[in-house]
């Protein structure tokens, strides 16, 4: 099976659902370039495109900021650097998704939420693993699944409302 089909098929639907059930926060599922990944390589003047996630959740403010990013693999044939390459891909992501939210809001002449979190889902093999980075620290979250992906929702959900 294909990373693209397994993830389409098992991954990104769970995701998808429990966001917009529990949250009301819109997931866009695909291949998409990181908007925060984008502005730090250019404010950076790094050569390359930005980098992509298979999947990305936005807030629900009249700008919608990245808060959430989702990388996957295939399930059973993973090569031995690809659990750490897309960890360290997903890290970057939520510092960058930090960093952009924060810029752009005090452009806005708006205070940043005091407590924004950004979070990062990793597919890797058959395991599901959910994390999440605030301005101090990264934390693994639960390892009940349904109850992993119910309070990643509404982590997600009360993030959004500090906005």
């Amino acid at each position: 099976m294909l990373e693209d089909e397994f993830m389409n098929t098992y991954i990104h639907p769970v995701l998808k659902r429990a966001l917009w059930r529990f949250s009301g926060i819109r997931y866009i599922p695909g291949n998409q370039a990181i908007q925060a990944s984008a502005y730090r390589k250019s404010i950076m003047k790094q050569e390359g495109n930005a980098d992509r996630s298979d999947g990305i959740a936005y807030t629900t403010t009249e700008k919608p900021y990245e808060i959430c990013i989702v990388e996957g693999s295939r399930p059973y044939v993973v090569d031995d650097t690809k659990e750490m390459s897309d960890y360290v891909q997903n890290a970057r992501a939520g510092k960058d998704i930090i960093n952009y939210t924060v810029v752009s809001e005090v452009k806005l002449k708006r205070a940043p939420p005091l407590q924004f979190k950004s979070y990062m889902v990793q597919s890797i093999g058959l395991s599901l693993r959910f994390y999440l980075m605030d301005y101090l620290e990264s934390v693994d979250l639960f390892p009940s699944f349904f109850r992993t992906v119910v309070t990643w929702a509404l982590m997600v959900r009360g993030t959004d409302q500090e906005f």
